[in-house]
C-alpha cells in the first residue's frame, strides 16, 4: 500500500492510503512496458495455476525432505 497523504488531526497524524495492488497489477499499471510486454505478461499471468503451483512447490519439499533425510550432513 502506498501512502497517498497525511493530515495532522488535534496533535496525530492520520495516514491515507492507496488502494493495495498485487506486483502484476503494478506492472500492468506502470508506464515502463510496451505494449507488447504487457500482452506477453498478461498471457503468463493467465496461464499460471496456484494450485498447480503449490502442488510443485509441496512436491519440491518432499524431495528435498527425503534427500536430506536419506543424507543428513551435520
Amino acid at each position: 500500500m502506498k501512502l497517498t497523504g497525511k493530515v495532522r488531526i488535534a496533535g496525530r497524524v492520520k495516514r491515507k492510503h492507496d488502494i493495495p495492488k498485487t506486483p502484476y497489477q503494478s506492472l500492468r499499471e506502470s508506464k515502463q512496458l510496451s505494449d507488447k510486454e504487457k500482452v506477453e505478461l498478461e498471457a503468463l499471468y493467465l496461464s499460471l495455476n496456484p494450485d498447480q503451483l503449490e502442488r510443485d512447490i509441496d512436491s519440491k519439499l518432499d524431495k528435498l525432505s527425503q534427500t536430506y533425510e536419506e543424507n543428513p550432513t551435520v
